[in-house]
């Protein structure tokens, strides 16, 4: 009898995929179609992608767009968290919903995310690395193949 894992790629997948088409429908109901908002939906659709290539091993585009992708999301990620007001939201949710909650909760759920968020983000980066047999098979010319 094969032992199945519990949390693989493809299950990550599916989770990452359902809490994007919460936030989607959050942004809807709340009619809050801010630039902020909309970029963050759409770079995390891009990760869907890499997401997906990289635990089908698929080859989309190239390693080196995946590269540059995964480089900017993260300077996009922490800009947002440090002056779009990543930060200053989950301090207002916090404190709105309870004022009795303390720093120690949004750093708890600011640790929540990251770690939530965290394979997402390897495996933009693994996905970006030109030296997966998925690229080196693949009959995109943009790959360099080494003997």
């Amino acid at each position: 009898m094969e032992k199945r894992k519990l949390l693989t790629w493809e299950n990550y997948f599916v989770i990452i995929c359902a809490f994007e088409a919460f936030a989607f429908f959050d942004i809807i109901k709340s009619a809050r179609f801010e630039l902020t908002e909309c970029i963050g939906l759409a770079l995390e659709l891009i990760a869907l992608l890499a997401l997906y290539g990289y635990y089908s091993k698929t080859p989309i585009f190239s390693p080196v767009v995946w590269r540059i992708y995964a480089i900017s999301y993260v300077i996009y990620l922490i800009t947002y968290l440090v002056y779009g007001g990543g930060y200053q939201e989950v301090m207002l949710a916090v404190t709105q919903n309870s004022p009795d909650m303390s720093m120690f909760s949004v750093i708890v759920i600011l640790s929540l995310s990251l770690i939530t968020m965290l394979p997402l983000y390897i495996s933009i980066f693994l996905y970006s690395k030109p030296t997966n047999s998925f690229w080196l098979q693949s009959p995109n010319k943009s790959v360099k193949q080494t003997d």
